[in-house]
């Protein structure tokens, strides 16, 4: 009797992995321009850095908020910091105080600096230019606890936020429910409006963008079920000709479906360039349109995605940020392209004697160019490469940009360097940045 030989598929299988990791082996390019650390920023080894964002003055200050989560406690910290861009000198970082899960945003209105953190709305004030702040309370008012985004901008010089809220009746999950609109005016100005009832997935990622007299709001509805037509995800947009105190009905940009890996929507932001509205989102790899008309738009295209390898078997982009200065911009992102992984060509298997999750912690953060996506024709692609911006084996939880004159600012937040954990190489969560010239 002989011994039972391996399958022929299985041989070839392996045969196959293996050519293809040798073909496709490559150096990791450098990271350009080289990131710089933030002095201050620093958490200790097992907090993270969840949320990032800042904005600019007319005094040549950057000014920078970010939230810290305390490992193994249900405890979030809002932090600030400020950059005097004439002499590159970073002050030292204050505590704003706890707040909630959720995103965070600075803005800089003629009532002073303003911070807003997490679903429940908090904001902090301050009239010097960051040297002192005062809580000034909630401002998500009676939907505060289904808040599920925000945005903030300074509209005319005034603060103006925008929420968006979804209300179901409780304990019942397949009911119709509301999707409400609240807008909050420094001015002490506020709205709540129902612009949609019925069955809708859950709303996120509201974005804010000032056209001309009007204020558009840019938004998904975001669902893993796709049941019905009115809980697939969708992309969707008001508009409001009164600083937000009406809107119009929700209107729809785009169903997302078979164009996206995943049939929904994680992530969004969204600018305008020369007039036109583009967005870029996350359903699984990174995604954008843009408008062609007040009501019609392009087929979205799938952006800087990596052709396929070894490396990029289980390749997901995330944390979408971009930012115009109505012109030209950048649009930044995290991707997982170069992440290490175990499975090699003489460990194809990545452990001993399999391992089901050889990849490391490690992705990074790139950009590109803001204009090509302005003025994509529908079906193309932009052709550029996307620039890398973080050294090998680093990591990087969240991301955004922000335009000052004719340079791009991308902070983020992450480690230096990662392992197979994110704890893994000893270093600590913190804050870096570079900036590149608008193009």
């Amino acid at each position: 009797m002989t011994a039972m030989s391996p399958p022929r598929n299985a041989i070839l299988a392996l045969t196959l992995f293996v050519l293809t990791n040798l073909a496709c082996a490559k150096s990791v390019p450098l990271s350009e321009p080289a990131p710089t650390a933030i002095p201050g920023t620093s958490a200790p080894l097992n907090d993270s850095i969840d949320n990032v964002d800042f904005c600019f003055d007319g005094n040549e200050h950057l000014h920078l908020v970010w939230t810290v989560s305390e490992h193994g406690r249900q405890s979030i910290e809002a932090r600030y910091q400020r950059l005097d861009m004439r002499t590159g000198t970073w002050a030292y970082p204050s505590v704003l105080g706890k707040c909630e899960p959720g995103p965070i945003r600075i803005v800089d209105a003629s009532s002073g600096l303003n911070v807003i953190a997490s679903r429940d709305l908090h904001h902090w004030v301050s009239p010097d230019s960051g040297q002192t702040w005062l809580s000034k309370g909630d401002l998500g008012g009676d939907s505060r606890r289904s808040i599920t985004g925000f945005d903030a901008t300074a509209d005319k010089g005034e603060l103006l936020v925008t929420y968006i809220a979804s209300l179901r009746q409780a304990y019942q999950p397949r009911s119709e429910s509301k999707v409400v609109i609240g807008t909050v005016r420094d001015s002490g100005l506020r709205s709540e409006l129902t612009v949609f009832q019925g069955s809708h997935a859950r709303p996120i990622c509201p974005r804010l963008l000032l056209k001309g007299d009007s204020l558009l709001l840019v938004y998904a509805v975001s669902s893993n079920t796709g049941a019905d037509t009115g809980t697939k995800s969708r992309i969707l947009m008001l508009r409001s000709g009164d600083d937000g105190m009406t809107w119009s009905q929700p209107r729809e940009v785009w169903p997302i479906g078979d164009a996206a890996r995943f049939p929904f929507i994680e992530q969004l932001d969204a600018t305008i360039v020369e007039g036109t509205i583009v967005v870029f989102y996350r359903a699984g790899v990174l995604f954008s349109l843009r408008s062609t008309g007040p009501t019609s738009w392009t087929s979205p295209v799938r952006v800087a995605v990596p052709p396929p390898s070894p490396s990029t078997r289980s390749y997901q982009a995330y944390s979408p940020s971009c930012a115009s200065n109505g012109h030209g911009g950048r649009v930044a992102w995290i991707d997982t392209r170069f992440t290490r992984s175990e499975q090699t060509a003489v460990n194809p298997l990545g452990g001993i004697p399999w391992s089901d999750q050889p990849e490391w912690a490690n992705n990074d953060v790139f950009s590109l160019p803001l204009r090509p996506y302005a003025e994509i024709a529908d079906g193309s692609v932009p052709a550029a490469p996307p620039i890398r911006h973080t050294p090998d084996l680093s990591q990087a939880s969240s991301v955004r940009t922000a335009i000052h004159g004719n340079s791009a600012y991308v902070i983020w937040a992450g480690r230096a360097k990662v392992g197979r954990s994110a704890r893994d190489a000893g270093e600590v969560p913190q804050l870096f940045y570079v900036t590149i010239s608008v193009e």
